[in-house]
């Protein structure tokens, strides 16, 4: 079935709903959620979307990340673990996006 193919891709989307919720609004952050049901729709555009959407919540991540490691660093406070946690969790949605380029997931939005 697609939606085990899609798992990345739905975590990455929990991921940033719950950091949109905690930093952000709920609003927006339930906005977010509600965009997955797009991805039960069967266009070719739908995988561009979401990695256009991806694409940003990988900004917004970096952002987060250099915030918060020039926070601890100016505070004298621990911020490699920081560093290594929110870097592992871009790269998850990196490969997130890439990992919509896969040849079932394309023939599927055909």
């Amino acid at each position: 079935m697609i939606l085990t193919r899609l798992i990345p891709v739905i975590l990455s989307t929990l991921l940033i709903a719950a950091h949109l919720s905690r930093h952000y609004s709920n609003l927006i952050a339930f906005v977010g959620l509600i965009l997955l049901l797009t991805l039960l729709i069967r266009k070719p555009w739908i995988p561009r979307l979401w990695q256009g959407l991806l694409s940003i919540a990988v900004v917004e991540w970096i952002i987060t990340t250099v915030e918060l490691v020039q926070f601890r660093w100016i505070h004298q406070e621990p911020w490699l673990r920081l560093l290594v946690i929110l870097s592992s969790v871009i790269l998850f949605n990196i490969f997130s996006i890439i990992w919509l380029e896969n040849r079932k997931i394309k023939s599927y939005y055909q």
